[in-house]
Parts: structure tokens; sequence; C-alpha cells
């Protein structure tokens, strides 16, 4: 088969996909997508299967940071916030 024909055997919009994905079968699929049945032909059931086979996730996230904690949160104020921090927290004592 040539490349647009084989297209056209395969292609399934995005919002077709997400359907079948959540299992709802092909004729269901496009009744709700308001698909004219006159201008499609039947969905080859190795489609289908692709489809359901291939939407797999590909990558798996893994956290990879290398970065300890200790710099991320550190504990210490800077002297003037510091200062500053108890200047207000004695300011409404002091109320």
């Amino acid at each position: 088969m040539g490349c647009e024909e084989e297209l056209h055997r395969t292609y399934v919009c995005k919002e077709a996909k997400n359907l079948l994905l959540k299992g709802y079968d092909v004729h269901k699929i496009r009744a709700m997508l308001n698909v004219k049945m006159d201008t499609v032909t039947e969905v080859p059931e190795d489609v289908i299967t692709d489809i359901m086979n291939n939407n797999k996730p590909r990558f798996k996230s893994i956290n990879n940071s290398n970065i300890p904690i200790s710099t991320i949160l550190n504990p210490t104020t800077d002297p003037e916030v510091k200062v500053f921090l108890q200047h207000i927290i004695n300011n409404e004592q002091s109320k």
C-alpha cells in the first residue's frame, strides 16, 4: 500500500483515540463524535489493537536530583533579617 492509502486506513483522531482507550466501541465513538457513517469505512481490528497496545507510557519520570536537602532548606536566617523579625515581634508584643 502507498503512504496516502495507509494514512487513510489507519488515521484515528485524538478524540476518538481517547474514547477508545476509555473503553467505548467504534460505533458508540462515531455516534458521540457525530461522524457521518457514509463517509467512513470500518476500522480494521489491527488499528484498534495497535492503539490499545501503543498508548502505554514510554518514559518514566525519575527524580534524579542530587542536591542535598540541607542546601535547599537552609534553616539559618540572615542576621539582619533576624534583627528585623525580632523588632517586629517586640512591637507586636508591646501592643
